[in-house]
């Protein structure tokens, strides 16, 4: 494998999500900050643990964001030794999912809590004091059977000093298919608070890795929490990716400690010696095992029986790598690892396994889980670009960076972590908030290795305005309503109150924010930090991009069709089985995505011709780009072979019908400012551009209508001169249409592109000559006719040519749209 070194851009600080007392109002919270730094090794235990030492019977809600491996949990851990050891706490641990509960149960074992004082969720079944008459009758009867639950000794509430469990078990979550959670829950957390009180125990609760339970504080879990209150002595909330909805959680939490906060905030610092290296492939195929790169790694990997694991995004992904890859070789040695969301207790037979000689391949060590294998291969997969909103196909990624942050921490020693994405977009200079020089460093990089469109800069120490923006205007829609309500007489009507700030924060504001941060684009986000070594562990090394086209002599229609088969037909719109439903198509999608889609992928690629021998010239450019057009206005079904001139006439007669039928539908008012950008539609999806192209072609529809408007009858037959009509010429000189139609030329990215070839044709008319060009085009675009025409005579007198048997196309059940990408959401 050849691959292009790149070095990281110095001198740019590693952002992070910051938790600062201004995040909490102090009329109501007091709160207090301490910046702490790791040591020379990159752990912070030295200067951690002395505050926590200070503050050990004081009653406080401790936050800690320390970076990915600086050693907080460790130090957390031993404390929480510490709190065991004393008859006055108790400690629970709450933790994300099921299969962290094993690995913190075990940290426990090591710092010598015994086995028989740690009280692990999971097994809530085995406990003695937990079960109910029937079932110890039941055991009685089965005396003399032993099994594994039977070398548990008999157990009583009084006996844990540590209790871990998930945080949804803390919550009182019983999932989405339930009401109530198991009766076993119900009576374990009675009796535990039962115990706190009868023998006046304080409770210490440890959120770790809270980064990953934050979609659990709905308000009705977090109302469940007050069976605590007066019980909680101290909290402590940790992670190193905090996110907006973390600080709702914090102000939730500390109302049990007196609302008093204190932040312990770590600097991050970059130590080389324990930086793996990074690597990029760029993948803009549907299929991962299309990749020369991907496939070459996984052969090396095996041939050499290196130690390998690979994270996808989903359970499919896993069957696709599978199924037809280099892995099905060994696809019986692998340990498959993923969540199976219907299954609720149980998903340990899935877990990931740290023997060195193990693959894993799976979905569910995003988090918590330490890779410790020594010269270590990590292969993480990105999900693929998709365009349909309501659409998730991110999976374990659905939380955007604050998951690449901690999938790429997972990776605890030196090694190697590859990185296999979509090509990333280019970067808006102007959004750069860092020193000229560093900007442009950033800007060449992206103007060498991107492709697309272009992706603005996000700050997220910035994003509490953001969403402090997007609830003013959700509320702001909500006036009249809101007034209206509270005008109204409702005593003894249904609960009707507007979601608060903090509930819109808590259950829809992160994936606002996801979809808002470098436009929610992983890869773009992903190789920026990359480039200006954001990542603790590991640092930007190669980048590997096949950015060669090659066409063989003879084999340029089978090489474009490949071309389009494997950048556009995964954009095919899910649950659409054998290939596209025109309806559903239109309503998702248009074809002006799909082309974009393709036209974004071109610049980055290289084409040659003759095996190799030689660069493509500019016309056989302009005829990969047509052909390209031509499939995805087929949907990929192209059952002759054309020229570059047949493809041209083919090409300018859909396209043109495709702009006047989607410049037309109603749904479009007449001025401009309806497709773009105001205070309150900032997320409509139609440029300045677009809307002045959308607005060009409404126009092209009122001299269609002229035309057909001036077809008459002359023997049962529909004709219409061959020339515009005094009406026509009068229009298209009154509304200075040349002057209009030259701007098309330069606005419209497919003409100006010479892929229909309206651009020459019509500049090197003559203007006197135009607009009966103008009229033709206008003809043989949007009429039909008998090839043989008539020259009738009218009150005796012998007329010129006219057209016989025409008329106008019907537009309504044409369904291509190169227009524009899709209807704003705002106007739907």
């Amino acid at each position: 494998m050849k691959g292009e070194f790149i070095d990281p851009i110095n001198g740019v600080e590693i952002e992070f999500k910051q938790i600062n007392t201004d995040d909490f109002e102090s009329k109501y919270y007091s709160v207090e900050k301490e910046i702490i730094k790791p040591n020379k090794k990159g752990y912070l235990a030295d200067s951690l643990k002395p505050i926590l030492d200070d503050e050990f019977d004081v009653k406080n809600t401790v936050v800690i964001n320390a970076g990915v491996g600086q050693g907080k949990s460790r130090t957390i851990m031993d404390k929480v030794l510490d709190y065991s050891m004393s008859k006055e706490y108790i400690v629970i641990i709450a933790v994300p999912s099921n299969n962290l509960i094993e690995q913190y149960e075990t940290d426990c074992l090591v710092r010598g809590i015994a086995p028989d004082n740690i009280f692990n969720i999971i097994r809530i079944n085995q406990y003695d004091f937990l079960k109910s008459e029937k079932e110890m009758t039941s055991h009685a009867i089965n005396f003399f059977h032993v099994d594994d639950t039977d070398l548990i000794r008999k157990s009583n509430i009084s006996d844990f000093r540590v209790h871990i469990m998930t945080t949804n078990a803390l919550l009182g979550n019983p999932g989405e298919n339930f009401i109530f959670p198991a009766s076993k829950r119900i009576n374990y957390f009675e009796k535990l608070v039962d115990h706190c009180n009868i023998n006046k125990k304080k409770l210490i609760i440890v959120f770790d890795e809270i980064h990953d339970a934050i979609q659990n504080f709905r308000e009705e879990y977090i109302y469940k929490l007050w069976n605590f209150q007066n019980l909680v002595h101290k909290t402590f909330i940790i992670s190193a990716t905090f996110n907006e909805a973390s600080k709702e959680v914090i102000k939730y939490i500390s109302e049990f400690t007196e609302k008093k906060i204190k932040i312990i905030e770590s600097e991050r610092v970059i130590i080389p010696a324990r930086q793996s290296k990074l690597n990029f492939i760029f993948n803009d195929y549907k299929k991962i095992n299309n990749n020369t790169f991907y496939k070459e790694l996984i052969v090396k990997l095996l041939n050499s029986k290196s130690t390998f694991d690979i994270i996808v995004y989903s359970k499919k992904q896993i069957k696709q790598l599978i199924k037809n890859g280099p892995l099905s070789q060994i696809k019986g040695e692998l340990n498959l690892c993923y969540r199976d969301v219907f299954d609720f207790e149980n998903d340990n037979d899935k877990k990931y396994d740290h023997d060195e000689k193990v693959i894993n391949v799976g979905t569910n060590f995003t988090t918590g889980i330490n890779i410790e294998k020594k010269d270590h291969i990590y292969i993480i997969i990105l999900p693929k670009r998709l365009k349909i909103d309501f659409v998730n196909n991110r999976g374990v990624f659905t939380n955007g960076v604050n998951t690449i942050i901690q999938t790429l921490a997972r990776q605890r020693l030196p090694g190697e972590i590859y990185i296999i994405m979509p090509t990333p977009y280019y970067i808006n200079a102007k959004s750069l908030p860092y020193d000229s020089e560093i900007n442009t460093q950033i800007v060449n990089s992206f103007q060498k290795y991107a492709s697309g469109k272009v992706v603005s800069y996000s700050d997220t120490n910035k994003e509490k305005k953001l969403l402090n923006k997007a609830y003013k205007k959700l509320t702001d829609l909500n006036t009249k309503a809101s007034e209206n309500i509270q005008n109204t007489e409702r005593t003894g009507m249904n609960s009707l109150d507007y979601p608060s700030k903090e509930r819109f924060i808590l259950e829809k504001g992160e994936n606002y924010l996801t979809q808002k941060f470098f436009d929610g684009d992983l890869s773009t986000y992903t190789f920026f930090a990359a480039l200006n070594n954001q990542f603790l562990n590991c640092r930007i090394n190669k980048l590997y991009r096949d950015n060669k086209i090659i066409f063989e002599k003879g084999s340029f229609f089978e090489t474009i069709q490949e071309m389009y088969n494997d950048y556009a037909f995964d954009v095919v719109p899910p649950g659409v089985e054998g290939g596209y439903k025109e309806e559903r198509y239109a309503e998702y999608y248009s074809e002006f995505y799909v082309w974009n889609k393709l036209l974004n992928m071109l610049p980055s690629k290289e084409f040659y011709f003759e095996g190799g021998k030689r660069d493509a010239t500019p016309a056989e450019i302009v005829f990969i780009k047509r052909y390209l057009l031509m499939l995805v206005i087929s949907h990929g079904k192209i059952d002759r072979e054309f020229t570059s001139r047949e493809l041209g006439k083919e090409l300018t007669h859909a396209y043109l019908k495709s702009c006047i039928r989607f410049s037309n539908i109603p749904l479009f008012e007449d001025e401009a400012k309806y497709y773009t950008k105001t205070e309150y539609n900032d997320d409509y999806p139609i440029s300045i551009t677009d809307a002045n192209l959308i607005l060009h072609y409404k126009k092209w529809d009122e001299y269609i209508n002229l035309i057909e408007n001036e077809i008459f009858l002359y023997k049962n037959k529909r004709i219409l001169p061959k020339f515009p009509s005094t009406d026509f010429v009068n229009k298209f000189k009154k509304e200075k249409f040349n002057t209009e139609l030259e701007n098309l030329l330069t606005i419209d990215p497919i003409i100006s592109a010479d892929i229909i070839p309206f651009k020459d044709t019509y500049s090197n008319t003559v203007k006197a000559k135009r607009v009966e060009s103008f009229f033709n085009l206008l003809i043989d675009s949007f009429f039909s006719k008998n090839i043989k025409d008539i020259q009738p005579t009218i009150n005796g007198k012998r007329e010129q040519r006219h057209y016989r048997d025409i008329a106008r196309i019907d537009l309504a059940q044409f369904y291509l749209n190169l227009l524009y990408d899709k209807i704003p959401s705002a106007i739907l």
